[in-house]
């Protein structure tokens, strides 16, 4: 059996219906006007090299999770991770590593994979037909009120099994059995899902549908089982990791201390504009 680090680990059951749906007592409000920025505008200055607030808006734009939130409000410590990975490049350039023989390899590998993306993003794109995409609509995305009554139907006594089996659409499951997992081992995208199980005890079902970006899931916890520890050897490339991660992140703090880069405040365009007169 394989051990894990984390001595908590859950069996379930899952049967889970996608949909979203909107809260009609939810309070509307009017949304922020977006501040007008100077892109062209400095953000920091590293060893006589310009970082633009171009280049940090760029990285804001392109990231759905940072765009919840305001980019003024974000920038500041985005800021930082551009100027981070901007002075490990030049770091990096200065020691000739992109002259290695393994880096010149690892570019030609990325080179290839870059354009097999783009190669199967191209393909997929001609069969997004407004007939395809309503038809993937409809098969994907149910209402949070089935799996409302699904629970209604569990706590009447029907089989969870059986339930599974009939209208989940994870068809990778028997019964929507996947067996024991750790908290954490699942990923950030079914984080909520985990931390919801790990909260309803031994043979109970959730209260509620539990929300993920896969749709709303209905969980029984089947059993709890407390896991040993590992042996050293048995976990020494995971041991390996967390110290290389460790190293890494003082290595780069180290770089950023002696790079000391300056950094500038977010400037708005008009502010810009009164600057050049």
């Amino acid at each position: 059996m394989k051990k894990y680090l984390m001595f908590l680990s859950f069996a379930f059951a899952t049967l889970f219906t996608n949909g979203v749906i909107a809260n009609e007592n939810e309070e509307k409000t009017e949304p922020k006007k977006e501040m007008s920025i100077d892109v062209k505008a400095p953000a920091a200055l590293i060893d006589g090299q310009v970082v633009t607030i171009g280049e940090v808006k760029e990285i804001y734009d392109n990231n759905q999770t940072l765009q919840a939130y305001p980019f003024e409000l974000v920038y500041p410590r985005l800021a930082e991770e551009v100027v981070k990975a901007k002075i490990i490049k030049i770091t990096a350039l200065k020691a000739g590593a992109d002259k290695l023989p393994e880096v010149q390899k690892a570019v030609k590998e990325q080179a290839e994979n870059i354009a097999a993306t783009f190669y199967l993003i191209n393909e997929i794109k001609k069969q997004e037909t407004e007939e395809n995409l309503m038809k993937a609509y409809k098969e994907y995305f149910k209402p949070e009120n089935e799996a409302n009554e699904i629970i209604k139907k569990l706590k009447k006594g029907a089989d969870f099994a059986k339930l599974a089996n009939e209208v989940s659409l994870d068809k990778s499951s028997d019964g929507g059995d996947i067996g024991y997992f750790k908290k954490y081992e699942l990923g950030k995208e079914l984080q909520p899902f985990a931390d919801a199980a790990f909260e309803i005890k031994k043979g109970e079902i959730s209260k509620k549908p539990v929300k993920s970006f896969m749709g709303y899931h209905v969980i029984k916890v089947e059993d709890i089982k407390t896991i040993e520890p590992p042996a050293y050897e048995e976990v020494k490339n995971e041991v390996i990791a967390i110290f290389e991660k460790h190293e890494s992140e003082k290595l780069v703090n180290n770089l950023i201390k002696n790079a000391n880069p300056k950094f500038y405040p977010l400037t708005p365009e008009k502010d810009a504009e009164k600057t050049k007169k």
